[in-house]
C-alpha cells in the first residue's frame, strides 16, 4: 500500500520537475524494498535516486 502512494508521489513530482521530490520518493522506495528483503529491488531504485540527485545537482549549479 505505501508503495502506490510513493509512486503516485513520483508521478507528481515527475509532472512538475520537483527533483527533490522524485529522489526523496525514490529512496523511500529503497527502504520499503530493503524492509522486505527485495535488495535488488532497492538497488535499482537507489541508483534511480542518485541519478536524480546528480541531476539536480547540475540544475543548481
Amino acid at each position: 500500500m505505501s508503495m502506490n502512494y510513493y509512486k503516485m508521489a513520483l508521478e507528481i513530482d515527475k509532472e512538475i520537475g520537483y527533483y527533490e521530490g522524485i529522489a526523496n520518493n525514490l529512496n523511500n522506495m529503497v527502504s520499503l524494498h530493503r524492509a522486505t528483503g527485495k535488495n535488488k529491488d532497492a538497488i535499482d531504485y537507489y541508483e534511480r535516486a542518485l541519478r536524480v540527485n546528480k541531476k539536480a545537482e547540475n540544475i543548481k549549479n
